[in-house]
């Protein structure tokens, strides 16, 4: 699966900070019963974006910090004649999203 850009809105206090993170999931690939080749079209992406809420605390100001949430991942649409299947496999609420960060001096 591929995540590509999406949009983000922050909250940060002195001791904590939050992350609402909307993205999409592309499906690039899929091979059944090990045979190369790919059963999904590049259109193949979720039907809306997935909401994923994350947070943790602060350190330093250089120390690394941990961001952890949970998201659901949406119904999939554009993927041709196996949608319904990749749907009934894939979607889903209790999804994990762990983010380490650390800030880095510019000089």
């Amino acid at each position: 699966m591929n995540f590509p850009r999406g949009t983000a809105s922050t909250s940060l206090n002195l001791n904590a900070i939050s992350v609402t993170q909307k993205f999409n999931i592309r499906i690039t690939r899929v091979e059944a019963l090990g045979i190369p080749i790919n059963l999904v079209p590049s259109s193949c992406v979720t039907s809306t974006p997935v909401t994923a809420v994350l947070s943790g605390k602060l350190g330093g100001f250089y120390d690394p910090y941990t961001l952890n949430g949970t998201y659901t991942i949406p119904k999939f649409k554009d993927c041709g004649p196996n949608t319904a299947l990749l749907n009934l496999a894939i979607p889903g609420a209790g999804n994990t999203l762990k983010a380490t960060f650390r800030l880095q001096p510019a000089w």
